[in-house]
């Protein structure tokens, strides 16, 4: 009698070989695509570039079940012919008591330590430094202070699927984003300490101003520019990275959508403007922005509604103003149903 059908003892490695074959299948893409820069050395400031930009954001809760939002956001601007100029900006939402409190403060060149070697900004208000699997943020507004340290899987959001596209001042624009960090640490507002916990999304960008990109891109001269961009974390685990933006009057919406093996897609979004609602005006700055959207991502069978927990959440920034909005998200993805949380960021005359 044969025993070809006896069954026998499954190996470790033989239960853990789809894994892995989905793991080859992942490095072998990535490999066939090589990136047109290296995200995990270009965390560190490139000063060659126009602008610079580092952004952490946290999703937090305290033992008691207090729940926050902050950001911490460092942007050196380096225009031609003009002085450095690094931004240092602290949000914090409490989302328990709705109390938004937001500043920027801008900084010389001489106030500042800029590594070239490695990720570390260091302000006089704001300190964001690591590498792409933990980030260390730190800030100081007397109004408000923090210190987190969260930690990542190391699965990196290359936008639009090569990271480069073109935006603000006609330039190419490198962004890409880290999700589905972990971390601790503590906030401080008006005087008052909370032990938290959460999760975070971290976030680089910055202009291309020189080299072989720019000589290949179509310029927009004199453009006029705005745009949505939103960190869209689900409960399926699915992250997705949004981008609306209008640059003189032409209109570019997608979603990179990044699942937990690192694998992307890319897909069309419609208008978000179409369908924008709930406008605020601040007093501050006198800008318009809606505050709640519909984003429909018809090849994901994705419908989601983004609503703001709250109005008044303008950064008053002296540059730019700009909204920073914590966002609940409910709907579906696939067909099935998801909830989650965002940030709006909407930069640009919304007012229309």
């Amino acid at each position: 009698m044969s025993n070809s059908n006896i069954s026998k003892p499954i190996s470790a490695s033989e239960t853990n070989a789809p894994q892995k074959m989905a793991a080859q299948r992942v490095k072998a893409v990535n490999e066939l695509c090589p990136p047109l820069f290296d995200p995990v050395g270009s965390l560190a400031f490139r000063p060659d570039q126009h602008s610079n930009s580092w952004f952490l954001s946290g999703y937090l809760e305290t033992a008691t079940g207090h729940k926050f939002n902050c950001l911490v956001h460092q942007l050196v601007r380096s225009a031609p012919g003009q002085p450095v100029e690094i931004a240092s900006i602290l949000n914090i939402t409490d989302l328990s008591r709705l109390e938004y409190r937001s500043e920027e403060r801008v900084h010389s060149a001489g106030e500042v330590t800029l590594a070239t070697d490695r990720m570390q900004i260091v302000t006089p208000t704001s300190t964001i430094e690591g590498d792409h699997r933990s980030v260390h943020a730190q800030a100081e507004f007397g109004w408000g202070a923090l210190d987190f340290t969260a930690e990542f899987p190391g699965h990196i959001m290359m936008n639009g699927g090569s990271g480069v596209f073109n935006c603000v001042d006609s330039l190419p624009t490198v962004q890409y984003s880290i999700p589905w960090g972990k971390g601790s640490g503590w906030i401080t507002l008006d005087g008052v300490r909370h032990d938290l916990t959460g999760e975070f999304w971290f976030d680089r960008q910055w202009l291309i101003s020189r080299g072989i990109m720019e000589e290949g891109h179509r310029a927009l001269v004199g453009s006029s520019y705005k745009w949505v961009w939103m960190d869209l974390n689900l409960s399926n685990g699915i992250a997705l990275g949004l981008w609306d933006i209008e640059l003189s009057g032409e209109r570019h919406g997608w979603v990179t959508a990044l699942r937990q093996d690192g694998t992307h897609i890319i897909a069309a979004l419609e208008p978000l403007a179409d369908n924008a609602s709930e406008f605020w005006t601040s007093t501050a700055s006198g800008q318009r922005y809606p505050t709640r959207f519909k984003v429909n991502v018809p090849a994901l069978d994705c419908v989601l509604e983004v609503a703001a927990v709250m109005l008044d959440q303008e950064v008053a920034s002296p540059v730019q103003p700009k909204y920073e909005g914590v966002a609940n998200i409910t709907g579906t993805y696939g067909g099935k149903p998801v909830t989650g949380y965002t940030l709006i960021e909407l930069v640009g005359d919304w007012s229309a």
